[in-house]
């Protein structure tokens, strides 16, 4: 009893360091004071397995204690039963979960750039190629001429030239002009702040 005890308590203080570092590494994917990379895998794949091993341990641990002190469930056929349909519950979900992250799903969307020069040079390559024939439009900083307002359809192009892999859930105008747009990428949502010249000035997580 006393070694389960221990385990249980081990076990909890573990689970909140897990959380912990979740919530961390989540954090750390919307600021630029780590790397975005080695952030979204600690976030995806690093931080959930990690919880799940120890809330396995830290939940038989558990059933093993309930069972030493309930007088009618203090038998070997309760814990060997108990703890083997909770192995069972947690080998499905480690096995759905790991073919979500094989190779080729761990690619971490593009985070949100240093400076605006990228957003405006994708957007200046898109106009140059989809404004009307006999029209000019010059994309620099200092220039004094207002760019046309983008379509839907248009700033549809561009999120998906940023993100090729993206499903785009949403689309809306805000009455300023500008468009807020709510992606799905690796099965994360996330929603996208666009001026009315298509530069993509926002990128949010949506938990």
């Amino acid at each position: 009893m006393r070694r389960v005890l221990l385990l249980l308590r081990k076990s909890a203080w573990f689970l909140l360091l897990a959380s912990v570092l979740a919530l961390f590494s989540g954090f750390m994917l919307g600021v630029n004071l780590f790397d975005y990379n080695a952030a979204y895998f600690i976030h995806t794949v690093v931080a959930p397995l990690l919880f799940v091993a120890l809330l396995y341990l830290h939940s038989v641990a558990a059933i093993i204690f309930l069972s030493k002190r309930v007088r009618r469930l203090d038998n070997e056929g309760f814990r060997i039963t108990a703890s083997s349909a909770w192995t069972a519950v947690f080998t499905v979900f480690i096995a759905l979960y790991l073919l979500q992250i094989m190779p080729g799903s761990l690619t971490a969307p593009a985070p949100l750039p240093q400076t605006t020069s990228q957003a405006i040079t994708q957007t200046t390559s898109f106009l140059d190629t989809g404004v009307a024939a006999g029209s000019t439009t010059t994309q620099t900083h200092t220039s004094s001429v207002q760019p046309q307002p983008l379509s839907t359809e248009q700033i549809r192009q561009i999120i998906l030239q940023r993100f090729p892999d993206a499903q785009i859930l949403k689309i809306k105008l805000e009455k300023n002009g500008s468009y807020e747009a709510k992606i799905l990428v690796n099965a994360q949502t996330y929603e996208l702040k666009i001026t009315s010249a298509g530069e993509i000035v926002k990128i949010e997580t949506e938990d």
